[in-house]
């Protein structure tokens, strides 16, 4: 199938479609999409075909992100954006944005989705993907573009486009015995301070994340991001010394952010 492309230029895949361990203590167990680091100076995402953009967001996990929806119907998604610059009609090979480390990233580079017809559903400033995406290696070679073109060890990646910078190699091995909405103890949880504040905590990480905007739990939740069930709430008027605890932690471990 002609008119696709790479999405990134001299790109190279890091970590594949399904089971995994989880690269730092940070990455999913199973992952959703495939990772791809870049060489040199060109840090470019490209859309891989035709298309339009669909949506633009920014959320805790996925950073920045941006989705195209393409001519055939099918949906790509690329976050852990730097900038997205991209809106309107594209085409195959265009910039999308830059690679960056956004969201919950152990270094520089794109995780890329893919979304068969009709199954990409965007949530607030996130989207879901359980049970959604289909692995997009096969679902670019369908279209005559092949990921796995160069290496596809664990390499160190590029920081911020210096040649000889670099990021610590991070293993992806698959892992037998993980389902596809499996996660370990990754899943976040929401804690909700009396003043309206709400933080996502990862207790596996010891961190603790302000959220800015109002719609972001939700998306969260919606999105399989967070798990409801675990949710701390000190509203209307409990004491927030759970709260204070958990963010002199994540302060003094160098995990808060705010």
């Amino acid at each position: 199938m002609a008119g696709w492309a790479l999405p990134v230029r001299g790109g190279y895949r890091t970590s594949g479609y399904g089971p995994r361990s989880s690269p730092g203590g940070v990455g999913s167990t199973w992952h959703r999409g495939v990772d791809v680091g870049g060489r040199g100076t060109d840090l470019l995402v490209r859309s891989v075909g035709p298309g339009t953009v669909l949506a633009i967001g920014t959320n805790a996990v996925r950073g920045r992100w941006v989705a195209v929806r393409h001519d055939d119907g099918t949906t790509t998604a690329y976050q852990h954006l730097d900038e997205v610059r991209a809106t309107g009609r594209v085409d195959a090979g265009t910039p999308l944005g830059v690679m960056g480390t956004t969201g919950r990233s152990t270094a520089r580079h794109l995780h890329l989705e893919a979304f068969p017809v009709g199954r990409f559903v965007r949530v607030g400033d996130a989207f879901a993907s359980t049970d959604r995406t289909v692995d997009p290696e096969p679902y670019l070679r369908e279209r005559g573009v092949d990921l796995q073109a160069g290496t596809t060890q664990p390499v160190t990646n590029p920081v911020g486009g210096r040649p000889g910078g670099s990021l610590p190699t991070v293993s992806t091995r698959p892992v037998e015995g993980i389902t596809a909405v499996e996660d370990d103890d990754m899943r976040a949880h929401l804690i909700y301070h009396p003043n309206g504040t709400v933080a996502v905590l990862r207790p596996a990480l010891g961190e603790m994340q302000i959220l800015r905007t109002a719609d972001e739990p939700g998306a969260l939740i919606a999105a399989g991001l967070v798990d409801p069930d675990a949710t701390v709430d000190l509203r209307p008027g409990k004491s927030t010394l759970v709260w204070d605890m958990i963010e002199g932690t994540a302060k003094r471990a160098g995990r808060y952010v705010p």
